[in-house]
């Protein structure tokens, strides 16, 4: 079963990615801002430290357009970034690329396999419990009816 939906969220993410990599492209953007240098590690990029910056890009059109994007903590006032936009031309994520859809349904898949292991022990567990519970009562049943007739027979 984990491999099954680890191998669904590959080709769905694969889909996606090709989605977003069609309607979107990468274009240049000039910073308005210095980059402030708190920074975050971001969810696709784990050892890419960046914030978030006002930049304006221009589009196909030539109208310009604003917004925030991420780039690389401390970066200047006045760099060029590269800014991912969607067919809209507003910012976005970037597509994945096909080593982080393999990394995310790698994970997907043991998370499920952990999920249904986890389930197995807890299911195991209660019926152990349930077990456990009724044999204990069987025997105070059965003590409760034995008992007398030893405490008797030994006065």
């Amino acid at each position: 079963m984990a491999i099954a939906v680890g191998r669904t969220t590959y080709d769905n993410g694969l889909r996606t990615s090709a989605a977003q990599t069609t309607a979107g492209h990468w274009t240049r953007g000039t910073l308005l801002e210095n980059a402030p240098n708190a920074t975050t590690s971001t969810p696709d990029s784990p050892t890419l430290l960046t914030s978030l910056a006002k930049a304006k890009w221009q589009q196909p059109d030539g109208t310009w357009r604003e917004g925030k994007v991420p780039t690389r903590a401390g970066t200047p006032q006045g760099a060029q970034v590269r800014v991912w936009v969607d067919s809209s031309g507003k910012a976005a994520k970037p597509p994945l690329s096909e080593s982080q859809v393999s990394d995310k349904a790698v994970a997907t898949g043991l998370t499920t396999w952990m999920a249904v292991e986890l389930g197995i022990a807890i299911t195991y567990i209660l019926l152990r419990w349930l077990v456990e519970r009724r044999r204990l009562s069987s025997w105070d049943a059965e003590w409760a009816r034995v008992a007398p007739r030893w405490t008797r027979k030994l006065r």
